[in-house]
């Protein structure tokens, strides 16, 4: 891989900020080592292998993004949560221990306290028994003490307090009040049919606590064209004479990529790829959930950019502006997404996450560019995105992934001397 991923753990920066105890978890203590039950329980749920056992975790979350039918701020908020938990149990369970294999009992007990609090409406009793189930097992195959066990399981229950803290106090819960354009004119958003959906989707997201600090006027993509110039409708022209001559190939793209709520949505996608390429490279569990930690705190930052984005110029959407001047009955390929079109979500989202996994995988980065550029076009193809809006998301999310990537192969030790908390 390109982007070298220390062995160790402990070198590794945390994501997560810790804070103090907030909460009292389940009670697991054990008066004896782990029975051979806890074992046959983890062959029987088929994850036997490590990275295996780590990578079920981002399934499960992404079942429980379909099921409750998330937007795709929503989905990539707890998809990074969690992996962010995951990541920072290792390290930090590698530093107080100075043994790896406690990290992965820490991680799935991190893996499950957290994943339960995203998701209060499901069996917390399950979502935690597999955790204790995983990290017993875990344990077991490293013929772990009683002691070590619960050390370790502490571990994770540290972690899964700062996870928890972080969405309680990022922002994601508060609810905006009615806020709309100050001028609103030709250019500005509208409600798009055929719904007809007055109410912005997650107007407040752009405010949401990103992953990684910097400088925020870099993340600010320029102003859109202004309505009624000659960009403008040059790119209005082009929405409606694609649209009107849809070949079934660009159909069949679009439709791939239509991934709203219901769906695993694009960062769920993004996860499936990583995953695939995770298993195919025969990365070892730590290095599986160091990549995923990064490559959802990108499209985590990419979200909050691209929606502080379309806030602030709320940019009107083809479908209104096509209807208003060329056809009154003009419907595009694809259902508009209630927010704004500038700059486009998919394609921001999807750089971020092709600009970290071509990074750690340098051989799939061809095809990983490829397909975040397919993923910006679909939304052309769908009748429902300026060309700008896009080409604009991709250099936007290409600049949140180097920053993800800089952040995560930032060692603890670099960050203690330059005297921040690591």
């Amino acid at each position: 891989m390109a982007a070298e991923l220390p062995e160790n753990p402990a070198s590794w920066k945390r994501w997560l900020t810790p804070s103090a105890p907030l909460f009292t978890f389940s009670v697991h203590t054990m008066a004896q080592p782990p029975a051979a039950s806890d074992g046959e329980t983890l062959a029987a749920m088929g994850d036997t292998d490590p990275a295996q056992a780590m990578l079920a975790w981002n399934r499960h979350t992404l079942q429980l993004v379909q099921k409750y039918q998330q937007n795709p701020p929503r989905a990539v908020r707890a998809l990074t949560i969690v992996h962010a938990a995951m990541h920072d149990a290792l390290a930090l369970a590698a530093r107080d221990t100075e043994n790896a294999a406690a990290g992965i009992v820490a991680a799935h007990r991190a893996a499950s306290l957290t994943l339960a609090y995203l998701y209060p409406y499901e069996s917390t009793a399950w979502i935690e028994g597999k955790g204790l189930a995983l990290s017993r097992a875990s344990a077991q195959a490293q013929r772990f003490t009683p002691l070590q066990l619960e050390r370790a399981l502490a571990t994770g229950e540290r972690v899964a307090n700062d996870a928890i803290h972080r969405a309680l106090t990022d922002g994601a819960d508060r609810q905006p009040v009615a806020r709309r354009p100050t001028a609103v004119d030709a250019g500005h958003w509208r409600a798009a049919p055929p719904l007809n959906i007055h109410t912005p989707q997650e107007l407040l997201a752009g405010e949401w606590q990103p992953w990684v600090h910097g400088d925020e006027v870099e993340l600010h993509p320029p102003p859109p064209h202004e309505y009624g110039s000659v960009q403008f409708w040059r790119e209005v022209e082009e929405v409606y004479q694609v649209a009107r001559s849809l070949t079934v190939e660009q159909k069949t793209l679009a439709d791939d990529w239509n991934l709203e709520q219901g769906s695993v949505t694009p960062a769920g996608v993004w996860n499936q790829r990583a995953t695939e390429i995770i298993r195919a490279e025969k990365l070892d569990a730590a290095a599986a959930v160091r990549v995923l930690a990064a490559l959802n705190a990108a499209m985590h930052d990419a979200v909050i950019a691209c929606w502080r984005a379309k806030y602030q110029w709320w940019r009107v959407r083809p479908v209104s502006i096509i209807r208003e001047r060329f056809d009154a009955n003009f419907l595009p390929h694809l259902i508009t997404p209630p927010h704004p079109a500038y700059v486009s979500g998919h394609a921001a989202m999807s750089a971020a996450a092709a600009t970290v996994l071509a990074a750690f995988f340098p051989r799939h980065e061809s095809t990983l560019h490829t397909l975040a550029a397919q993923a910006a076009l679909s939304r052309l193809y769908g009748g429902i995105h300026f060309r700008s809006d896009n080409e604009e998301g991709l250099r936007l999310g290409q600049k949140i992934g180097k920053r993800a990537l800089e952040q995560t192969l930032t060692s603890s030790a670099h960050q203690r001397a330059a005297g921040k908390n690591p």
